[in-house]
């Protein structure tokens, strides 16, 4: 059995878009993608380095403010010395976060990563005063 159904056209032109209404040669705005992505990572960011904060604080048992001090760059890495479990593993030419110096000539610093960590003096150069 087939059916057949009529629709007067009034009806049919309300209810179905027009093809030529169609707008696809609009572009979403690439600065509002950009700004979403760059927020979201943004977002990530600050978790890990929350994260990281939380880790040096029970390691190092560090109840000071955390702020920066000063700035200095690797001079040379320490691959051929033997690290503790507290050393920031380094790189020559990075830059670090100076946070604090201890009475044992180790500065605790934080790179890029948020990561925090013991580094002897000799392997820096100060960037400030």
């Amino acid at each position: 059995v087939l059916l057949f159904f009529s629709f007067p056209d009034s009806n049919l032109s309300t209810s179905v878009p027009n093809l030529e209404d169609v707008y696809d040669d609009i572009e979403p705005n690439p600065k509002t993608s950009t700004n979403i992505f760059k927020s979201m990572l943004e977002k990530e960011k600050n978790k890990k380095m929350a994260k990281e904060e939380k880790l040096f604080r029970e390691k190092f048992q560090y109840m000071k403010k955390i702020a920066v001090i000063n700035t200095a760059t690797v001079t040379h890495s320490a691959s051929t010395m033997k690290k503790g479990k507290l050393d920031l593993q380094i790189a020559q030419g990075e830059t670090l976060d100076v946070i604090d110096i201890t009475d044992n000539n180790q500065i605790i610093c934080r790179n890029s990563e948020g990561k925090y960590g013991y580094v002897s003096v000799e392997h820096l150069t100060f960037l400030d005063g």
